[in-house]
Formats: structure tokens, C-alpha cells, sequence
């Protein structure tokens, strides 16, 4: 029997309407801009919006000047050495601002279903618990 493999390159989902991947951010901003995502819950749109425009101020002028991946990584980089993004925005804020930004992600892909399921949500407080930042359970909407 003869077996075929198929190879997908980045974009492949374009045509079933998943954003590629320049264009989540955009996505992500507009919907905080209008208090759109989380439920509409205008705290946690102003939470996330203002620490992205912080953490990245050229995003207001033009939304394109880098990708979800660049502050997810960028996060990432703080989280990892420690470093706090200013005097304002403490390490242990920084596990939940990454978390909101996950939340949007799945939110404008979708796919937020992933993070209504309890045993994700189960997950989420486990991990929470063995460090010193504050449960992550409150801030699922």
C-alpha cells in the first residue's frame, strides 16, 4: 500500500481563516482597544493594553512593528533572567500579563474553549501554587 505524506508550510491555514501570524497582535489590539475580549471585561482589557503600549509604545503608531511571538518571547526573556519591564509592573505580575496574553491569543483564534476546560484551569492553579505569584484561577473570565 502505497503511503503519501503531505508537508505544510506557514500560511496553510490562511485559507480556513486562522490569522497568520502577523496578524494575531493587530487582532489582539483592536480587541483591547474596544474592550472586546475577555467577556468584554473592560479591567482586563485596560490590564493587558496598557502593559503591551508599555512595554512596546511604537504599537500605537503602527501595529505591525512586531508579532505576538516577539512579546510572548519578550516575556518570556523577563520571566527567565528576573527582570522586571519597570518600577510599575513587579516580576510576579509578569506570569499573569503572559497569561492574559495567552487568554487573547486563543480568544482571537478561537480557540478559548481550551481555556474553559477544568482540568486546564486544575493545571493553571497547580503550577500557580508552587511559586509566589498569586493564583492564576482569578483572572480566567
Amino acid at each position: 500500500m502505497k503511503q503519501n505524506v503531505l508537508f505544510l508550510g506557514a500560511g496553510s491555514s490562511k485559507p480556513f481563516g486562522i490569522p497568520l501570524t502577523n496578524e494575531i497582535l493587530p487582532l489582539i489590539l483592536d480587541g483591547l482597544d474596544n474592550n472586546e475580549l475577555y467577556n468584554a471585561n473592560e479591567k482586563y482589557c485596560s490590564i493587558l493594553r496598557s502593559f503591551i503600549y508599555g512595554l512596546m509604545p511604537g504599537l500605537k503608531e503602527n501595529r505591525y512593528i512586531c508579532s505576538i511571538t516577539d512579546i510572548l518571547s519578550l516575556i518570556d526573556y523577563m520571566l527567565l533572567h528576573s527582570i522586571s519591564p519597570s518600577p510599575m509592573n513587579k516580576k510576579k505580575g509578569l506570569r499573569i500579563y503572559r497569561n492574559l496574553v495567552v487568554k487573547a491569543l486563543l480568544e482571537v483564534l478561537n480557540l478559548s474553549e481550551l481555556f474553559e476546560s477544568s482540568s486546564f484551569l486544575d493545571l493553571s492553579f497547580r503550577l500557580s501554587s508552587l511559586s509566589s505569584t498569586p493564583s492564576l484561577s482569578s483572572f480566567w473570565v
